[in-house]
């Protein structure tokens, strides 16, 4: 839905809202001129550049009215300011763009005549889609915060442009990639369709607030056949390849899908002070009979995999009463390391031997551990 009230553009007068007030702004020494001239972020407007901004497809664009005789503007640079940098620090860095115009009819008199406002300060958000500047038949506004609005809190702002963006599509997905190298879900259709559902649903309910706000969500993708070199060299930061491995695999075929995964030689981790080698990690879990399978976390990196014994699973007199059951909870412990995970609690799913007869959930604080991995792997750069 657009929001577009063609009203207000043909008002000729800025005037300030009767119910602002200095009270709550904060430190107002520091005007919105000196804020905005401060903020390499955020780019300056003017009559001469102004609809240059609507010339990149596909981008979130933030557009900051302001004027020096407007106090409640200096609040609003502040918190433009801090979203700004908020967000150059993640992966939308390039999709959302941040400026500001002085609104004045001796600086800037074509906007000013152009877009009528009755009052400032006043945030337009746009979406580009199209390449050209708005009109009154293909407006781009989508989003304003003005005198009437919640223009001081912060949150506002994160939550009118994070809207934009998942109505748009830019929302990522986390792919945990099922590579069935055993063939084992090949002909069975129905078990495969339950376990990769459970398996999907385990993950984006970590906390489908936060990953909806936080524009993330997991996704399920099955393969009977083993990508390409380049493939595999080629997953991102947010790619999960697990694979589905027999008795015919051995460490020597793990090491050799490790090497073409790049996986290196040392990693990492955040919790722990000596580095791991994660080509020894898989060795001892391929040597150890009683593994089901093996995670190798990313460290302080991104590149990770997973390894599922199938024949581990399936013959397993418990494991065989409720085989998607079974997948499921051995493929989220392993899964769980792979989200970063070098030692973990031994309660819920990353307890080792995990249960295959139970739905189990992550701990509480294995479970925030793993959100906050997902972040730093969104953002990883």
């Amino acid at each position: 839905m657009y929001i577009y009230d063609r009203r207000s553009l043909r008002s000729n007068d800025a005037v300030l809202h009767p119910s602002y007030s200095l009270k709550g702004l904060g430190n107002s020494q520091a005007a919105a001129k000196q804020i905005y001239a401060a903020q390499p972020l955020i780019r300056e407007l003017t009559d001469a550049n102004f609809w240059n901004i609507f010339s990149d497809r596909n981008r979130v664009v933030v557009v900051s009215f302001w004027s020096d005789a407007c106090r409640p503007c200096d609040e609003v640079a502040r918190i433009l300011s801090t979203t700004a940098e908020s967000y150059n620090r993640t992966i939308f860095s390039n999709v959302v763009n941040f400026n500001q115009i002085e609104w004045d009819a001796k600086v800037n008199p074509q906007i000013h005549q152009h877009i009528g406002l009755k009052g400032i300060p006043v945030v337009y958000f746009y979406y580009t889609a199209t390449g050209v500047p708005p009109s009154h038949t293909a407006p781009l506004l989508e989003g304003s915060l003005g005198p009437s609005d919640k223009w001081n809190d912060p949150e506002e702002y994160e939550w009118r442009i994070r809207s934009i963006l998942h109505r748009h599509g830019h929302a990522l997905v986390a792919r945990i990639i099922l590579i069935d190298l055993a063939k084992f879900f090949t002909a069975r259709n129905s078990l495969r369709n339950m376990f990769t559902s459970k398996l999907e649903a385990k993950f984006n309910g970590l906390s489908p607030q936060w990953l909806s706000n936080q524009l993330l969500s997991f996704r399920v993708d099955y393969r009977s056949t083993e990508p390409t070199l380049r493939e595999k060299q080629n997953f991102g930061s947010l790619d999960f390849p697990m694979y589905l491995l027999d008795s015919s695999h051995d460490e020597t075929f793990v090491r050799k899908l490790m090497q073409q995964h790049q996986i290196p030689n040392r990693i990492q981790c955040p919790t722990v002070r000596q580095p791991a080698d994660p080509f020894e990690l898989a060795k001892a879990c391929f040597r150890e009979s009683q593994q089901r399978g093996c995670g190798i976390p990313p460290g302080n990196g991104f590149k990770k995999i997973g390894f599922i014994k199938t024949h581990k699973i399936s013959t397993d007199p418990i494991g065989k009463r409720d085989l998607a059951q079974a997948f499921l909870n051995v493929t989220s412990h392993e899964l769980g390391h792979m989200l970063n995970r070098c030692d973990h609690s031994s309660t819920g799913l990353m307890k080792y031997p995990v249960r295959l007869d139970v739905d189990m959930s992550f701990s509480p604080g294995d479970n925030g551990f793993l959100l906050g991995q997902l972040l730093r792997l969104r953002d990883f750069r």
